[in-house]
């Protein structure tokens, strides 16, 4: 399951956050295997996400999102995001979602 989301930082700007989750046979396991990462969009900050979609299909995951860029939302990007699961076993870096428990960490490419 995929959760995307505007998120406020504290330098005022706002950053597209990304969360996930796979269904396992527990809940404990389950959330034991919540993974997120920050989605860069472009150098400038304050974009915001305005609409989103998976694009149907087998492997890769994409995604698809449209950005406004500007406070008036008259400055929009369409961005595709391939957030498949990295299973190479590389450590999760994203200080807000890493977990010194975690066996294996998973992050989108």
């Amino acid at each position: 399951m995929y959760l995307l989301s505007n998120v406020r930082s504290s330098d005022k700007s706002n950053r597209i956050r990304l969360i996930w989750l796979e269904g396992k046979r527990s809940k404990t396991q389950t959330l034991k295997s919540l993974r997120g990462a920050t989605l860069r969009v472009s150098e400038a900050g304050g974009h915001r996400l305005v609409a989103s979609s998976v694009i149907p299909g087998e492997q890769p995951v994409l995604w698809s999102g449209v950005f406004s860029a500007d406070v008036g939302r008259t400055n929009t990007e369409l961005l595709v995001f391939d957030i498949s699961p990295d299973f190479t076993g590389k450590a999760n870096t994203d200080p807000d979602f890493y977990s010194s428990g975690s066996e294996t960490q998973c992050s989108p490419r």
